[in-house]
């Protein structure tokens, strides 16, 4: 018994080692740029997108960027199709779907003093499509927990994190794909904030990107 606790130890700990906690990851650090990922601040247009419905680059035109002005609807079209180029990439040579809406963005102090973390709470499994001539934003699965936010709170914060209350917040599994039915957004952070209470300098901005 004593060895297969330990094999198992060992297991637990190799599986860790996998999961990249580093600033490359845009799962814990994620970052707007002109051409590669946005950061979506209307707020019709991220109900839009919970209800199943797609949303153009003319629908985000006005998006602020990097706090240098705004973005133009052929601006938010470039950065559309180099997703859309990604994730197709992602998909035909990794055979996995890479394309997610980040919802809310959680941010601590970091222990290293380096760059903050601004990690998704919540990931919307999403795809670009051509529609009418031009390309369209909506989601394409089930909304989740982001699982690098929550193995890191749990454990190297040791944030008493109930995942099975921000499961049931999210309402993962209740209904179609792409839809709010279930979703509690606020109940997600709310929970989320009362867990990492003692985690310094932590907050949730909301938005999505």
């Amino acid at each position: 018994m004593e060895d297969i606790d330990r094999a198992l130890a060992a297991v637990k700990v190799w599986a860790n080692r996998l999961i990249d906690t580093s600033r490359r990851n845009p799962l814990l650090y994620f970052r707007e740029t002109k051409t590669t990922a946005l950061l979506i601040s209307k707020q019709d247009s991220l109900d839009t997108l919970l209800e199943g419905k797609g949303v153009s680059p003319s629908d985000l035109e006005g998006l602020p960027l990097l706090g240098e002005g705004t973005r133009s609807a052929e601006e938010i079209h470039g950065v559309f199709r180099n997703l859309q180029r990604r994730a197709l990439l992602d998909r035909e040579e990794k055979g996995v779907e890479t394309l997610a809406l980040g919802i809310g963005f959680a941010s601590w102090d970091p222990m290293d003093g380096g760059r903050n973390v601004k990690a998704p709470v919540a990931l919307l499994p999403a795809e670009i499509r051509p529609v009418a001539g031009n390309l369209e934003l909506r989601a394409a699965g089930d909304p989740r927990v982001n699982p690098v936010l929550l193995y890191v709170l749990t454990t190297e914060l040791k944030a008493p994190v109930d995942k099975a209350q921000l499961v049931s917040a999210l309402g993962e599994g209740n209904g179609p794909h792409g839809t709010d039915e279930g979703l509690d957004l606020e109940g997600m952070f709310q929970e989320l904030n009362r867990a990492c209470a003692r985690v310094p300098g932590f907050g949730i901005e909301r938005g999505a990107g």
